[in-house]
């Protein structure tokens, strides 16, 4: 609140880091002369060049300050960029990294049975990533969720979870 409070009036805001769902909506309250956007995936410079993912996202209630944002940052990618809610692009960041969770989670499951029959887990998860359902799938059997990670599924069980949700937060803070 007060970094945005020492800004100047009617100052446009974008954030691009982990937030709560619901936080833009609470700063939308506190300053109601400001237009919030939320970019759920951070722009990065690594060794000089912007790193670009695949698609953008602005969670704004202007459309069309949404789309002045990404095309500032990301001119060359307009055809991947997309102007919803800030509710649901808080929502987009939260049920991504939980989904990668999940899969980190399931991964580590697979590697034990596969390793109880004699399969090797590296295999079949690279035969798993071709199967156009599956794709790109984060399928690393040696791999840990990140903290960051962990603490998103510990948020979307708080927003409401559900059983998977629930049974993953529970498996993860084991």
């Amino acid at each position: 609140k007060s970094t945005i409070a020492n800004h100047p009036e009617h100052a446009d805001i974008v954030i691009s880091s982990q937030i709560l769902v619901g936080t833009i909506a609470k700063l939308e309250t506190l300053f109601p002369d400001r237009r919030f956007a939320y970019l759920p995936e951070n722009y990065r410079v690594i060794n000089g060049n912007p790193s670009h993912p695949e698609y953008w996202i602005a969670g704004t209630r202007h459309r069309t300050f949404g789309f002045n944002i990404l095309n500032r940052l990301c001119p060359e990618t307009h055809l991947n960029t997309w102007v919803i809610t800030p509710e649901e692009a808080e929502m987009v960041k939260h049920a991504t990294n939980t989904f990668l969770t999940l899969q980190i989670q399931f991964a580590k499951e697979l590697a034990v049975l596969c390793k109880q029959h004699h399969a090797d887990p590296k295999e079949v998860a690279a035969v798993l990533r071709r199967d156009p359902r599956i794709g790109k799938a984060y399928l690393n059997p040696d791999g840990d969720p990140s903290p960051h990670l962990l603490r998103e599924v510990h948020n979307m069980a708080h927003l409401g979870g559900g059983p998977l949700i629930d049974l993953l937060e529970n498996q993860c803070w084991q």
